[in-house]
């Protein structure tokens, strides 16, 4: 029987996707792992993990799990599915002050977006604004996440 999804757990989880790792949801427990590609590529590999440590013997045999149970594991969105930067771009046009919109939205162009939009909604006062507004995106993905993957989820 499979364990309905917290939803604000998952929130977290999906905001913490890092580069080169994979998260997934173990279906039966309801727990969320975390697993480096490396740890992958060894499972693959049948590489020897005896210096790797207590805790990279857990990630391999956790990778392991998840090569010889994959129906228990369902994978969350990647860093460029969820797309914080179209969630940057969608506050900066529903801001209501035209001048802020603009000002907004002219931070988020080019190389250094994230810095200077922090910067900006720091200025222009809307931190509190934008953090529930991104709030409530991810919450939106992660229940189109668990519809998607037929899972019921829990506030």
């Amino acid at each position: 029987m499979n364990k309905p999804v917290k939803l604000k757990h998952l929130v977290d989880e999906m905001e913490m996707i890092f580069d080169n790792y994979t998260t997934f949801y173990h279906s039966k427990s309801g727990k969320f792992y975390s697993i480096s590609g490396e740890a992958f590529i060894a499972v693959e590999d049948e590489e020897d993990i005896s210096e790797l440590g207590d805790d990279g013997i857990e990630e391999i045999d956790i990778a392991n799990d998840i090569y010889e149970n994959s129906s228990d594991y369902i994978e969350l969105p990647d860093k460029y599915e969820i797309n914080e930067y179209e969630m940057l771009d969608d506050f900066s046009v529903s801001v209501e002050d035209e001048q802020a919109s603009r000002m907004l939205q002219i931070a988020i162009k080019g190389p250094g977006a994230f810095r200077r939009f922090r910067d900006m909604i720091r200025e222009l006062n809307l931190e509190q604004e934008w953090y529930f507004f991104r709030d409530e995106k991810y919450k939106e993905k992660a229940i189109k996440w668990c519809h998607v993957n037929k899972l019921e989820y829990k506030d």
